[in-house]
């Protein structure tokens, strides 16, 4: 019967010692999945860190190449529509009316604006660039006076400043200053 006893104690000390290294084994493994989720986040954190820089350096390298062809194809622009100024033939200018249209409609299409500042606009030193000074009593000293060539720009920079003439007040007419006339005898010696 001894044996009996024997062998029953050994068996729950058995089980109790399988439960326990069961135990210890389930913290462990908790404790590595836990570990593991917690770097599995740290790696998907790091992941969209580097996508997102990526995108966007891709995106400032797609507005710089935007805007380096913008700036190659701005002065075709300027040249057709200065050609429409000079043009005196009517089928000629239509046609040469739609071509610029097209061409604004394209440059529109990708984001880029028109800067077409008018007369008496408020002077704008980030869009607008001062060529000349114009005297008038009709237009507001400091304001635009006229437009000599529109300006372009993105959403995130100016590509070419307006080129414009600012207004000034007239100045007086100077009076003439009569030049001091010797009297003899008074002649400084």
């Amino acid at each position: 019967m001894m044996g009996w006893v024997a062998f029953a104690v050994m068996l729950v000390i058995a089980i109790v010692l399988a439960l326990a290294l069961k135990r210890r084994n389930d913290a462990e493994m908790s404790a590595l999945r836990e570990q593991s989720r917690a770097e599995v986040l740290d790696l998907k954190s790091e992941a969209r860190g580097r996508v997102d820089r990526l995108e966007r350096e891709a995106g400032r390298s797609r507005n710089d190449s935007r805007d380096q062809l913008l700036g190659e194809l701005l002065p075709a622009f300027d040249a057709l529509s200065l050609a429409r100024q000079q043009i005196l033939d009517d089928d000629v200018g239509r046609g040469l009316d739609l071509v610029v249209a097209d061409f604004a409609r394209a440059l529109e299409k990708h984001g880029v604006e028109r800067i077409a500042p008018q007369p008496d606009d408020v002077f704008d030193p980030e869009v607008h660039e001062a060529v000349e000074t114009l005297e008038s009593d009709e237009l507001t000293p400091g304001r635009v006076g006229r437009c000599h060539r529109e300006g372009w720009r993105t959403d995130a920079k100016i590509l070419r400043p307006a080129l414009v003439g600012v207004v000034r007040a007239p100045q007086p007419e100077a009076e003439p200053v009569a030049e001091p006339v010797a009297v003899r005898g008074t002649e400084p010696e």
